[in-house]
């Protein structure tokens, strides 16, 4: 296991039952991938004409380890609104930091 913090975040976008769109946020810290998939997942929204996403299905996927010692996760307010916009589901895999 690498020493201190590091995180890996995806994106999965269906559109019924395809595949429509994936993108691996990776470097920096889990709270600035959790900004960039907010921001990007409201652009997709924003971009639906009138609104309509009710073919769409997203999930927000991150693997992550704390630094040593307790280390919050949080979700802020803006990325569940983004979430819930595009039928979103987020998934976490936490690895405990080394002993």
């Amino acid at each position: 296991m690498a020493e201190g913090e590091w995180a890996r975040t995806t994106v999965t976008v269906w559109r019924g039952s395809a595949e429509m769109q994936v993108r691996d946020l990776v470097g920096g810290t889990l709270e600035e991938q959790l900004q960039a998939a907010e921001s990007w997942l409201g652009e997709l929204a924003d971009a639906r004409p009138g609104g309509l996403l009710d073919d769409l299905e997203a999930r927000l996927f991150c693997s992550w380890a704390p630094r040593e010692g307790q280390h919050a996760m949080t979700l802020p307010s803006g990325l569940i609104r983004a979430l819930a916009r595009v039928n979103g589901t987020y998934w976490m895999d936490v690895y405990a930091p080394d002993d």
